[in-house]
Order: C-alpha cells, then structure tokens, then sequence
C-alpha cells in the first residue's frame, strides 16, 4: 500500500463554492481526498477505544 493512496471522500459544498466564485476562485473542480497515511495515522493515535472511549476512529468511520 502506498502511503499517498487517496482516497476521494466529497465535493466542496455548494455554498463555498459560491463563496470561492465571489471573489474569482473556482473550487468547483476540486474534492476533499484522504491519503493512506491519514487514514493510518488516525487509527494508531485515536483509534483505540479504551483512551478515546465513544470519539474513537474506527475503520469503518
């Protein structure tokens, strides 16, 4: 697996990009991605849930 793996989890949402166009950016091309070391790093440091209890990460979040 590579670490830069990404995955593609959204869109922006409708109003930013409104916002975005007001003052000339243009987000409607870009998605909001996840890498595999995010992923990976979000289950070692909170995905335990004797330390986070209920909040903690889990692989199918």
């Amino acid at each position: 697996m590579d670490h830069l793996d990404k995955t593609i989890i959204g869109k922006p949402e409708p109003w930013l990009i409104a916002a975005a166009a007001e003052i000339d950016l243009d987000f409607s091309a870009f998605s909001h991605v996840l890498t595999n070391e995010l992923k990976n790093h979000a289950l070692k440091r909170h995905g335990d849930p004797a330390i986070s209890g209920a909040a903690a990460i889990v692989p199918k979040d």
